[in-house]
């Protein structure tokens, strides 16, 4: 549970502290047991990935170059 990981995942996956094996036990065994868990955090998973795309990259990239170019000319 850090925070760029928790800013990636944003509820999409069981969040654990490296440091605490207990923790990470207890999430497995959610993940492995019945209820749905996995199909849910799964589901999620794909649907927060989808907003990772290389042409947003790429958009985000260029708004920060246009940006700076912009800050440098005023």
């Amino acid at each position: 549970d850090r925070a760029l990981m928790a800013e990636l995942a944003l509820g999409s996956a069981l969040r654990v502290a490296p440091e605490r094996p207990a923790e990470i036990a207890d999430a497995c065994t959610r993940l492995g047991g019945g209820g749905g868990v996995r199909v849910e955090r799964s589901e999620a998973g794909r649907a927060r990935s989808a907003g990772f795309t290389l042409e947003r990259q790429a958009e985000g990239t260029l708004a920060v170059y246009a940006a700076t170019i912009a800050s440098q000319r005023a």
